[in-house]
């Protein structure tokens, strides 16, 4: 179960980098959002953020609900909260 975890966690967090990394200025929406409010760097990091943030919600749901020990579950419990509010 750990190791599932652990693959999981080292694979989507990979995938929201492959994501960030595209070139925002080929995209035409995308120009004219970052142009004048944030630098491209700063909306790159946010967008991994976000997509490690949306691989905590659903990781926190498994880890309560098949978790061995009542410290996964409440781990697991903490993350699907914190992460939703988020």
């Amino acid at each position: 179960m750990a190791i599932f975890l652990v693959l999981l966690g080292a694979a989507f967090p990979a995938a929201g980098v492959a994501f960030a990394t595209q070139d925002h200025e080929s995209q035409p929406h995308a120009k004219a959002v970052y142009s004048n409010t944030i630098d491209r760097r700063d909306a790159e990091f946010l967008t991994v953020i976000r997509f490690a943030n949306l691989w905590e919600m659903p990781m926190g749901k498994l880890a309560t609900e098949r978790g061995t020990t009542k410290e996964v579950k409440t781990a697991g419990s903490v993350m699907l909260t914190d992460h939703t509010k988020l």
